[in-house]
Protein backbone atom coordinates (compact mmCIF):
# COMPACT_ATOMS: atom_id res chain seq x y z
CA UNK A 1 0.00 0.00 0.00
CA UNK A 2 2.99 2.38 0.94
CA UNK A 3 5.16 1.15 -2.35
CA UNK A 4 1.40 2.75 -4.41
CA UNK A 5 1.42 5.68 -2.99
CA UNK A 6 4.78 6.73 -3.52
CA UNK A 7 4.60 5.72 -7.09
CA UNK A 8 1.29 7.90 -7.24
CA UNK A 9 2.92 10.95 -5.24
CA UNK A 10 6.30 10.07 -7.74
CA UNK A 11 3.70 10.08 -11.07
CA UNK A 12 2.24 13.52 -9.70
CA UNK A 13 5.27 15.45 -9.03
CA UNK A 14 6.99 14.31 -12.22
CA UNK A 15 3.75 15.81 -13.79
CA UNK A 16 3.90 19.16 -12.63
CA UNK A 17 7.55 19.11 -13.18
CA UNK A 18 7.08 18.24 -17.06
CA UNK A 19 4.19 21.36 -17.34
CA UNK A 20 6.22 23.35 -15.67
CA UNK A 21 8.96 22.90 -18.46
CA UNK A 22 6.39 23.14 -20.81
CA UNK A 23 5.19 26.27 -20.08
CA UNK A 24 8.96 27.69 -19.51
CA UNK A 25 9.30 26.25 -23.34
CA UNK A 26 6.28 28.15 -24.79
CA UNK A 27 7.28 31.28 -23.17
CA UNK A 28 10.75 31.08 -24.01
CA UNK A 29 9.78 30.47 -27.27
CA UNK A 30 7.53 33.37 -27.45
CA UNK A 31 10.03 36.01 -25.89
CA UNK A 32 12.19 34.54 -28.22
CA UNK A 33 16.22 35.14 -28.38
CA UNK A 34 16.18 38.85 -27.09
CA UNK A 35 18.74 40.50 -25.45
CA UNK A 36 19.03 41.88 -21.74
CA UNK A 37 19.76 45.47 -23.19
CA UNK A 38 17.56 45.38 -26.26
CA UNK A 39 20.65 46.61 -27.91
CA UNK A 40 19.95 45.19 -31.34
CA UNK A 41 17.48 45.89 -34.03
CA UNK A 42 16.20 42.74 -33.82
CA UNK A 43 15.48 43.27 -30.16
CA UNK A 44 13.65 46.15 -30.66
CA UNK A 45 11.53 44.74 -33.47
CA UNK A 46 10.82 41.65 -32.03
CA UNK A 47 9.80 43.77 -28.46
CA UNK A 48 7.78 45.87 -30.87
CA UNK A 49 5.52 43.16 -32.35
CA UNK A 50 5.11 41.06 -29.11
CA UNK A 51 3.54 44.43 -27.59
CA UNK A 52 1.28 45.02 -30.78
CA UNK A 53 0.22 40.93 -30.23
CA UNK A 54 -1.08 42.21 -26.75
CA UNK A 55 -3.21 45.70 -27.76
CA UNK A 56 -4.37 43.30 -31.08
CA UNK A 57 -4.41 39.36 -29.94
CA UNK A 58 -5.20 36.69 -32.40
CA UNK A 59 -7.23 33.99 -30.62
CA UNK A 60 -8.64 35.59 -27.84
CA UNK A 61 -8.80 36.13 -24.33
CA UNK A 62 -6.81 33.03 -23.55
CA UNK A 63 -4.51 34.37 -25.98
CA UNK A 64 -4.33 38.04 -24.63
CA UNK A 65 -3.12 36.38 -21.48
CA UNK A 66 -0.86 34.08 -22.36
CA UNK A 67 0.87 37.33 -24.15
CA UNK A 68 0.34 39.14 -21.33
CA UNK A 69 2.19 36.81 -19.30
CA UNK A 70 4.98 36.32 -21.56
CA UNK A 71 5.83 40.10 -22.27
CA UNK A 72 5.63 40.46 -18.78
CA UNK A 73 8.39 37.47 -18.36
CA UNK A 74 10.38 39.59 -20.86
CA UNK A 75 10.62 42.98 -18.79
CA UNK A 76 11.33 40.95 -15.75
CA UNK A 77 14.20 38.71 -17.66
CA UNK A 78 15.82 42.33 -18.80
CA UNK A 79 18.58 45.17 -17.31
CA UNK A 80 18.40 48.19 -16.41
CA UNK A 81 19.15 50.05 -19.99
CA UNK A 82 16.25 47.39 -21.60
CA UNK A 83 13.53 48.22 -19.43
CA UNK A 84 14.67 51.70 -19.94
CA UNK A 85 13.99 50.60 -23.57
CA UNK A 86 10.66 48.89 -22.84
CA UNK A 87 9.27 51.67 -20.73
CA UNK A 88 10.14 54.41 -23.76
CA UNK A 89 9.27 52.17 -26.17
CA UNK A 90 5.73 51.57 -24.64
CA UNK A 91 5.48 54.86 -24.00
CA UNK A 92 6.35 56.44 -27.65
CA UNK A 93 5.17 53.79 -29.74
CA UNK A 94 1.88 53.12 -27.75
CA UNK A 95 0.19 56.17 -26.91
CA UNK A 96 -2.22 58.31 -28.39
CA UNK A 97 -0.80 61.26 -30.39
CA UNK A 98 -1.74 65.00 -30.05
CA UNK A 99 -3.33 65.72 -33.07
CA UNK A 100 -5.48 62.59 -32.50
CA UNK A 101 -6.94 63.76 -28.94
CA UNK A 102 -6.55 67.45 -30.34
CA UNK A 103 -8.62 66.10 -33.47
CA UNK A 104 -11.38 64.00 -31.21
CA UNK A 105 -11.57 66.83 -28.50
CA UNK A 106 -12.55 69.12 -31.62
CA UNK A 107 -15.01 66.92 -32.74
CA UNK A 108 -16.84 66.54 -29.54
CA UNK A 109 -16.64 70.72 -28.56
CA UNK A 110 -17.83 71.56 -31.95
CA UNK A 111 -20.72 68.87 -32.67
CA UNK A 112 -24.44 70.00 -32.81
CA UNK A 113 -25.80 66.77 -33.60
CA UNK A 114 -27.22 65.04 -30.41
CA UNK A 115 -27.51 61.88 -32.31
CA UNK A 116 -24.18 61.94 -32.45
CA UNK A 117 -22.79 62.67 -28.94
CA UNK A 118 -22.44 59.55 -27.53
CA UNK A 119 -20.51 57.99 -30.39
CA UNK A 120 -18.19 60.89 -30.74
CA UNK A 121 -17.59 60.54 -26.55
CA UNK A 122 -16.83 57.35 -27.00
CA UNK A 123 -14.15 57.73 -29.92
CA UNK A 124 -12.92 60.62 -27.50
CA UNK A 125 -12.82 58.11 -24.65
CA UNK A 126 -11.11 55.42 -26.80
CA UNK A 127 -8.40 57.61 -28.41
CA UNK A 128 -7.60 59.13 -24.40
CA UNK A 129 -7.20 55.27 -23.61
CA UNK A 130 -4.11 54.74 -25.48
CA UNK A 131 -2.59 51.32 -26.45
CA UNK A 132 0.23 51.68 -23.41
CA UNK A 133 -2.97 51.80 -20.86
CA UNK A 134 -4.21 48.77 -22.57
CA UNK A 135 -1.23 46.52 -21.73
CA UNK A 136 -0.95 47.77 -18.57
CA UNK A 137 -4.56 47.15 -17.15
CA UNK A 138 -3.32 43.67 -18.93
CA UNK A 139 -0.66 43.02 -16.46
CA UNK A 140 -3.19 43.72 -13.61
CA UNK A 141 -4.92 40.64 -14.40
CA UNK A 142 -2.09 38.69 -13.94
CA UNK A 143 -2.02 36.82 -10.33
CA UNK A 144 0.98 39.11 -9.24
CA UNK A 145 -0.34 42.37 -11.33
CA UNK A 146 -0.33 44.38 -8.99
CA UNK A 147 3.16 43.92 -7.86
CA UNK A 148 4.07 43.65 -11.04
CA UNK A 149 2.82 47.63 -11.72
CA UNK A 150 4.32 48.44 -8.60
CA UNK A 151 7.63 47.13 -9.51
CA UNK A 152 7.42 48.43 -12.79
CA UNK A 153 6.86 51.80 -11.43
CA UNK A 154 9.23 51.59 -9.01
CA UNK A 155 11.99 50.94 -12.15
CA UNK A 156 10.49 53.77 -14.19
CA UNK A 157 10.85 56.69 -11.13
CA UNK A 158 14.62 55.26 -10.88
CA UNK A 159 15.20 55.71 -14.03
CA UNK A 160 13.83 58.69 -14.32
CA UNK A 161 15.79 59.80 -11.82
CA UNK A 162 19.00 58.56 -13.64
CA UNK A 163 17.46 60.72 -16.78
CA UNK A 164 16.72 57.41 -19.55
CA UNK A 165 12.76 57.84 -19.02
CA UNK A 166 10.28 60.37 -19.31
CA UNK A 167 9.84 61.76 -15.80
CA UNK A 168 5.93 61.81 -16.21
CA UNK A 169 5.77 58.07 -15.34
CA UNK A 170 5.99 58.81 -11.97
CA UNK A 171 2.18 59.56 -12.07
CA UNK A 172 1.76 55.96 -13.21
Amino acid sequence: MENSLLKIKYRTISSVVKVFDEVTDVVLSWVGNIGKDLSRKQDIDNLLSKMRECVSPKGGEVKARYNTISLGNLYLQLSDVGKARFLRMLNDRFNSTQEEVDSKISEYVNNTDSALEEKLRFELISVLSSPRLSILKQFMSLSEGVKFLVDMRADAITLSRKGRIFSHWREI
